[in-house]
């Protein structure tokens, strides 16, 4: 591919966190694994997509999932004037890397669920039959889906995908957000650069942790997988893969918290439902600190 297609504009709207959302993305970044971010309609899934593609310098390419996207709109076609590249494709050329952001994955067709699988392994590549070439990710890719798990079609998002990511919950902002989130967009985007330089500064530099307790989590995965082939399963349809608690305990090592590291790593991936995630925080506290 000769002219790599142009890095999209920000609209330099910051996302401002509840949390450690920005932090769980950039060590998802740094430790090349796929991220999920989960949540309502509106609340700044995609606005924290742009965000930390501005942090880390990388352009942003977009794909919104519906019904009708095909497997071809992510991997590319023939067309009469030659080749033209999928958006998965084009982000993968980047030679200095790419945000790649799946906007309501939940509402794709089983074909480009496919895709997803091969991009989210560990192997990171991108079989592109049509002229036998395979495209592998750089250390400075990441993809990035969302969906929204209020819509009944998105709740059948397959264990088999969801425990691919690691997955962040993100919730509509607290009133005091909210106002400061409305007031800078209808009268002014001065404060933006103010903004990006205090969210700059604000994201958390973790503290590498050589101690990790892999006999807890594989414990804890057990006590999980236990519970969902049991009468008390509360309707969780299975267990945790050795994938997710394998990048649960690199999460532990990069520094996050065993409490954070296994919610986005091991809990929510299983469950959106808040009594479903009660249950399991309720197991993890037996072995892990919890606050």
């Amino acid at each position: 591919m000769e002219n790599l297609p142009a890095s999209p504009k920000s609209s330099g709207i910051m996302y401002k966190p509840q949390g450690e959302e920005l932090d769980i993305a950039l060590a998802c970044f740094d430790l090349q694994f796929p991220l999920m971010l989960r949540g309502p309609t509106g609340v700044g899934k995609t606005t924290l997509v742009s965000t930390l593609a501005q942090l880390l310098n990388k352009p942003l390419v977009e794909e919104p999932c519906n019904e009708d996207t095909l497997a071809a709109d992510l991997i590319g076609r023939n067309r009469p004037d030659g080749w033209a590249d999928g958006s998965a494709t084009a982000s993968l050329r980047y030679p200095h890397g790419a945000v790649y952001y799946l906007d309501e994955l939940g509402e794709a067709r089983q074909d480009v669920i496919v895709v997803v699988h091969s991009l989210t392994d560990d192997r990171r590549v991108l079989p592109v039959r049509a002229h036998n070439e395979t495209l592998q990710a750089n250390d400075q890719w990441i993809l990035v889906a969302s969906y929204n798990p209020l819509y009944q079609l998105q709740n059948r998002v397959k264990p088999s995908t969801a425990q691919r990511f690691i997955t962040i919950d993100v919730p509509h902002p607290s009133e005091d957000l909210e106002k400061m989130i409305v007031s800078n967009f209808v009268y002014s985007n001065k404060e933006q650069t103010a903004d990006a330089e205090a969210i700059r500064a604000g994201t958390r530099r973790y503290t590498s942790n050589p101690q990790v307790p892999i006999k807890e989590l594989v414990k804890l995965a057990n006590d999980y997988r236990r519970m969902a082939h049991s009468a008390d399963s509360m309707g969780i349809r299975e267990g945790p893969g050795t994938r997710l608690v394998a990048r649960t305990a690199k999460l532990i090592a990069y520094g996050l918290s065993p409490a954070t590291a296994i919610e986005v790593g091991m809990i929510n991936p299983l469950t959106y439902e808040s009594e479903q995630q009660k249950a399991l925080k309720d197991i993890a506290s037996k072995l892990f600190k919890w606050g």
